[in-house]
């Protein structure tokens, strides 16, 4: 639905729902333990955004209210202890995002302008319940874990990302700053990974009317900043096994060896994350048939 307020503004409404067949890995995981005639749950999407528009010769300005639910999302996890390897049972979660991005280009002059983009969000969990193995393969100290309520791993709350870029001729050399804030590294959100800014600078242009050039260099200041977490890699455990003082089992009212974070780093234990990428330079030459 979109409503035209006046020549250069504009308000508009989108509301969409979706289904999503069961991951594969469902079935390919429990392929021994589930009958063929067993359907896992449908996946699924529920969006909705409304937003506003507005332009001048100056600038322009968006602004986006959004929200996502996703329902019966798979979780099961691969793991590994001493000979034996195996699957947590499926569990079936929800998450959902409230959210908002705002995105403007600023032209003070014909020649240059700014790009800025920003996103609030704030994604949870408003079901999601987690088979803690207990570091064993006795499936009697196995026990359900809750993490409704977490924050959804992996998302920034706040995004960042600014442009400034000046045409001198045929070429147009521009800077970037992409800046993510802390956010959670695992589900049970005892994990947090720190915020990192990258910057990143290039320049494009036409060489002839055939033939235009593009080089950019990516993380330019070799910025440190961690993507994903993947835990201690510890035999036994997920990234979800461990916390400041360690996971009390349910069963035996006793702390889980080796879920700990304190006594874990002060081991020296290995941990294991995924980085960004070092400094990139890269060209690319195009030619126009």
């Amino acid at each position: 639905l979109n409503y035209k307020l006046a020549e250069k503004t504009a308000t508009y409404l989108r509301v969409s729902r979706g289904n999503k067949a069961p991951e594969l890995d469902y079935y390919a995981n429990n392929f021994v333990n589930v009958p063929l005639d067993k359907k896992a749950p449908i996946e699924t999407v529920t969006q909705a955004e409304i937003g506003f528009k507005t332009n001048s010769k100056k600038a322009s300005l968006s602004a986006t209210a959004f929200y996502s639910k996703l329902d019966n999302a798979l979780l099961q996890l691969f793991i590994t202890n001493g000979a034996a390897s195996f699957f947590t049972d499926p569990t079936f979660n929800a998450s959902r995002t409230f959210g908002l991005e705002l995105e403007t280009v600023i032209r003070p002059t014909e020649n240059f302008n700014i790009r800025a983009h920003v996103t609030l969000q704030d994604a949870k969990y408003d079901r999601l319940d987690y088979q803690n193995t207990a570091g064993s393969t006795d499936k009697t100290k196995f026990f359900i874990e809750s993490f409704a309520g977490n924050r959804v791993k992996d998302v920034a709350p706040i995004i960042l990302d600014i442009t400034p870029s000046l045409k001198i001729g045929k070429f147009t050399p521009y800077i970037n700053y992409r800046w993510f804030s802390e956010r959670q590294g695992n589900r049970r959100n005892s994990i947090q990974l720190a915020s990192y800014g990258v910057v990143n600078a290039g320049i494009t242009g036409d060489l002839t009317s055939k033939f235009s050039v593009s080089i950019q260099g990516n993380n330019l200041l070799n910025s440190a900043g961690i993507l994903l977490f993947g835990g201690y890699g510890l035999q036994g455990t997920s990234p979800e096994d461990i916390a400041v003082g360690g996971i009390m089992s349910p069963i035996t009212n006793a702390v889980l060896p080796g879920t700990n974070t304190t006594e874990l780093n002060a081991l020296g234990a290995p941990l294991f994350a995924r980085p960004i990428l070092a400094r990139q330079l890269s060209a690319t030459l195009t030619y126009r048939f």
